[in-house]
């Protein structure tokens, strides 16, 4: 339940089937909205939304059959899927096709009682009768959609078999490399705070690296770890070039080195502090802002590795040169 795996299952129902029944025992449950949520964003993010895919609601092993009720829970979880469509920028009538009444209660397909102390079974009349009557719905559906995709776009979205296979299995490709990264989140709206987080954490690695901050975080370009470390690096190059023997390019290594070891560790420090301040908002979990802030560091790595390579060129020229 919530697995990653589960979601791709879902998804790939979504976006490969002009017609999806979702057979589930007891209500329409919140965990079920999440996870068609999830769906919607990912075949949005994926571009997955070749096929519009009729969704429709089997609800087994019902003793209470009144519609009424459950037909109210799929208004409602329609409308709030309709509220994260638009969230995404798009209609939801675009991504699948809801109606407020595609749920099918069906009793309990075997009954049982005692007979002469033996328990005795057979498959229920009235639910052979509900099945015929979805079968029915299930064909008049499929005939409704084919006519109106004629009339929208004169031609099948599959010629042959072969070409809904290919389909298929480029979605399936797509789903097994993307799908864990975007199925493990839980709503759309926990997507939608990362989505933020990974803004504040950029914000902050880019105003550590380029001196962009401003007020308190920054006085001019030169606080930028870009320019300190340009500035440390011209530095020891004309200090190189100042003395010139063996063992003094030896020691001048050294030293650069360990100063912009020292740089980059006190940028370390500030980002993750910066990172702290900005991401304060009780509505990061505590989980979202520790993953974010060990990625954060990797950008000041990079660059570190960037300017010690750039230093190395200068020192191999001066050792060629004497």
């Amino acid at each position: 339940e919530g697995s990653a795996f589960d979601g791709q299952i879902a998804l790939m129902c979504m976006t490969c089937s002009h017609l999806v029944l979702v057979n589930h025992k007891g209500e329409l449950s919140r965990q079920l909205q999440d996870l068609l949520e999830v769906c919607l964003f990912a075949m949005r993010h994926l571009r997955l939304a070749r096929l519009q895919p009729r969704l429709a609601f089997v609800l087994r092993d019902q003793h209470d059959r009144s519609r009424k009720v459950h037909e109210d829970m799929l208004k409602q979880m329609k409308s709030h899927l309709e509220d994260v469509a638009r969230t995404l920028g798009t209609p939801l009538n675009d991504l699948i096709l809801l109606e407020s009444t595609a749920v099918f209660l069906l009793p309990s397909a075997v009954s049982s009682e005692l007979h002469q102390g033996q328990e005795i079974c057979w498959t229920s009349e009235l639910f052979a009768r509900e099945v015929l009557h979805l079968r029915s719905e299930v064909f008049r559906w499929l005939r409704e959609d084919s006519e109106r995709r004629d009339q929208t776009h004169g031609l099948a979205e599959f010629g042959s078999l072969s070409t809904w296979y290919d389909y298929a299995a480029t979605v399936w490709e797509t789903l097994d490399q993307f799908g864990e990264r975007l199925l493990h989140y839980r709503t759309i709206h926990e997507i939608e705070l990362r989505r933020e987080l990974a803004d504040v954490a950029k914000s902050v690695v880019r105003d550590a690296l380029d001196g962009t901050g401003t007020g308190a975080e920054a006085e001019g370009s030169a606080t930028g770890f870009h320019a300190r470390a340009r500035m440390m690096v011209d530095s020891f190059v004309a200090r190189m070039h100042a003395s010139p023997t063996r063992l003094d390019l030896e020691t001048t290594d050294l030293e650069l080195s360990r100063a912009l070891a020292c740089l980059r560790d006190e940028f370390v420090s500030r980002l993750e502090h910066d990172f702290q301040t900005r991401a304060s908002d009780p509505r990061f979990s505590a989980t979202a802002k520790e993953q974010a802030k060990q990625q954060i560091r990797t950008p000041i790595d990079w660059a570190f590795e960037n300017h010690l390579y750039t230093w190395k060129l200068h020192l191999k020229k001066a050792s060629d040169e004497r």
